[in-house]
């Protein structure tokens, strides 16, 4: 597997400064080249399917050139909002250049600060990963959804309780604000569970989703 071509994520957050830089409707690079250039390339080339053996996947994760993809997704994300908030407040766009960064901006942060947080969200094993993990879920305000996903989707994943699974027959405008509503509803209950255990109030700095909604 060429890591490489691991590295290729990071087209995402470089369309973005190449999209304003170039200006006009082509603030919307992102979106487009996410959505439509991505797919017609993997129609193209065809998607690879196959999943390593799980003790080759275990040595895999071993090789640092696969982990440094994901770490430096931390660094680039940060930077790449606080860039976006300092265009957003001192350069003067037309109402369309305004639309397609905003849209461009989001549209990398979820591949970063939603998908990657995600991955390193599940290194629970080590300290620096979640940490990375929570930093980009800060970047996109949704710190919450960390601790809810390893604590609460991973034992109830594909049950009534879950909020993160979509019910049969479920639309996506129904689905999107009961997951959005129900995982924080869920983490705090899994927060204010743990503090009543240790007999700590839960509105405290203890409860990791005042933090998180801080």
């Amino acid at each position: 597997m060429d890591i490489l071509s691991f590295y290729l994520v990071f087209l995402v957050p470089f369309s973005v400064v190449a999209g304003y830089m170039m200006g006009g409707v082509y603030t919307f690079l992102t979106p487009v080249f996410v959505f439509f250039i991505v797919p017609i390339l993997d129609m193209v080339f065809g998607k690879d399917t196959r999943n390593l053996p799980e003790e080759q996947a275990g040595e895999i994760e071993k090789i640092f050139g696969y982990r440094l993809a994901t770490w430096l997704c931390a660094p680039i994300q940060i930077g790449l909002v606080f860039w976006g908030a300092d265009i957003i407040t001192r350069e003067k766009l037309s109402y369309i250049e305004y639309a397609g960064f905003i849209f461009s901006m989001g549209t990398s942060s979820g591949v970063l600060g939603i998908n990657v947080a995600h991955e390193l969200a599940h290194r629970v094993n080590t300290k620096l990963e979640p940490a990375f993990s929570r930093l980009m879920l800060w970047s996109v305000l949704y710190m919450h959804w960390g601790l809810e996903h390893v604590v609460g989707h991973h034992r109830m994943v594909a049950t009534p309780e879950d909020p993160a699974t979509a019910r049969y027959g479920e639309s996506f405008y129904r689905f999107l604000p009961r997951t959005i509503l129900g995982g924080l509803n869920s983490a705090w209950a899994f927060e204010v569970d743990r503090l009543n255990r240790e007999g700590k109030p839960a509105w405290s700095f203890g409860n990791r989703v005042v933090i998180a909604l801080l």
